[in-house]
């Protein structure tokens, strides 16, 4: 298995931000964005608490429940909708591995996020994803540029729990009071970004 700590993410990204504030001033910086790696998930309770390590997109363990999912979804249906190949590193398969293997786990989840929707959510607040992020769950579709309701509800998951998408370089959100404090600079917008590519 390959997983990380979310928690990681959130102090290497302050730590990178005051890196910046430290060089280029507190009244240069006007705006911040996430690239984040993607085809990662880490499942979070309703505080935005992460329930464990983040299952990310080296880690091949949805390859185990494949065949289990293939009876539950076509996958031809899956790749069509999703432009994604039926393979068990993306997160549609990760998903439900937890629900196979660490149910405790999925049932207490309130969302499932990947990277930069985490980031998202501990700095302004709310879980912002963007469309090259959630393309690359294979619970996408491409069509309608939503959560494919099709490929979650053969699992049991609400697209609910699975983070608003917006348009890279719209706004996330402004970012949180506690976070602005901490890094000395005053509440600017924070643009969603994209995935690593």
């Amino acid at each position: 298995s390959v997983e990380q700590d979310p928690e990681s993410w959130f102090t290497a990204s302050m730590r990178v931000l005051r890196t910046v504030i430290d060089e280029v001033g507190t009244d240069a910086v006007q705006a911040l964005s996430i690239s984040s790696q993607g085809i990662s998930v880490v499942p979070v309770d309703r505080t935005g608490r992460p329930l464990r390590n983040a299952i990310i997109w080296l880690d091949e363990r949805g390859n185990a429940v494949l065949d289990e999912l293939g009876a539950l979804i076509d996958k031809d249906s899956v790749t069509e909708r999703s432009g994604k190949p039926w393979s068990g590193v993306y997160t549609l398969p990760k998903v439900y591995w937890l629900k196979r293997f660490e149910p405790e786990i999925f049932e207490e989840a309130d969302a499932f996020l990947q990277p930069m929707d985490y980031l998202h959510l501990r700095l302004v607040g709310e879980a912002i994803t963007d469309h090259t992020l959630a393309s690359a769950t294979m619970a996408y579709s491409l069509r309608d540029g939503t959560w494919d309701r099709e490929s979650l509800g053969a699992i049991g998951v609400s697209p609910d729990l699975f983070p608003t998408i917006r348009d890279s370089g719209s706004c996330a959100g402004v970012l949180r009071e506690p976070i602005a404090a901490e890094l000395g600079i005053r509440r600017i917008p924070v643009r969603v970004g994209g995935q690593d590519q």
